[in-house]
């Protein structure tokens, strides 16, 4: 499978609730092309649902690194923060992803 194939998967079975078979379909997928930020923020989704928060943060990182114009990346770096109980900055990337959106239109 290609690695847009294995985000696709991933996806499907995030929907259903499947966190650990989703996050080894994203892993597939970073593993065949690193420069898939969908991967990467798909990955740290599907970390923040299995309750591993430092971890999640990292994939969002690497997510808005690639395109730091990511909104729903930067929400999902928020929440990461939230959980870790990192408020201020938590504020900050749900404020930047506001921001970007706004600017979209």
């Amino acid at each position: 499978m290609t690695a847009e194939e294995w985000v696709n998967k991933g996806v499907e079975l995030g929907k259903v609730g499947r966190y650990p078979e989703a996050l080894e379909a994203f892993e597939e997928a970073i593993k065949l092309n690193p420069q898939i930020a969908e991967a990467w923020y798909n990955k740290g989704v599907a970390l923040g649902n299995l309750g591993r928060y430092q971890e999640a943060l990292e994939a969002c990182d690497k997510a808005i690194k690639l395109n730091p114009e990511f909104a729903t990346a930067w929400i999902n770096k928020g929440a990461a923060l939230h959980n870790l109980g990192r408020y201020k900055e938590a504020r900050e990337a749900h404020e930047k992803a506001e921001k970007l959106r706004r600017t979209r239109g």
